[in-house]
């Protein structure tokens, strides 16, 4: 009995050992930080950069200041890349992160303001398997 005991509290304790760090992989492949990350290095551009007024630019790129944003928060990412636009004196720019096929009409609409509007935010899609510029 004690064996068995001993036994199933080492199987528990690697569980708790393991399962936050395995589960914190898993949040990062998933988090709007992993995308930012990886999207702006390829940009060649600079991570969050603070701004005179306090605010935040996820990645300032020679030529835009881009919001990384998932695509249910595509409204977000519209205002705060017009706002890291004036802030940086950059064009503005939005990286929708697409992880599935319901995200395309989130695409359709962010499309539908710009154009609706005339609004000059260039639009970039990613995925996990295309994290590209």
């Amino acid at each position: 009995m004690a064996k068995r005991f001993f036994g199933y509290l080492a199987v528990s304790m690697m569980l708790a050992v393991l399962g936050p760090s395995a589960g914190a992989e898993a949040a990062d492949l998933s988090s709007e930080e992993w995308y930012t990350e990886r999207w702006c290095a390829l940009a060649g551009g600079t991570m969050w950069l603070r701004m005179s007024d306090g605010g935040r630019c996820d990645c300032l790129t020679p030529t835009h200041a881009v919001e990384v944003a998932f695509a249910s928060q595509w409204a977000d990412a519209v205002g705060w890349s017009l706002r890291s636009a004036v802030g940086t004196g950059k064009k503005p720019g939005i990286v929708l992160i697409e992880e599935g096929a319901a995200d395309a009409v989130h695409r359709l609409r962010l499309n539908e303001v710009i154009d609706r509007f005339g609004l000059p935010i260039t639009v970039w899609s990613t995925s996990r398997g295309t994290t590209r510029p």
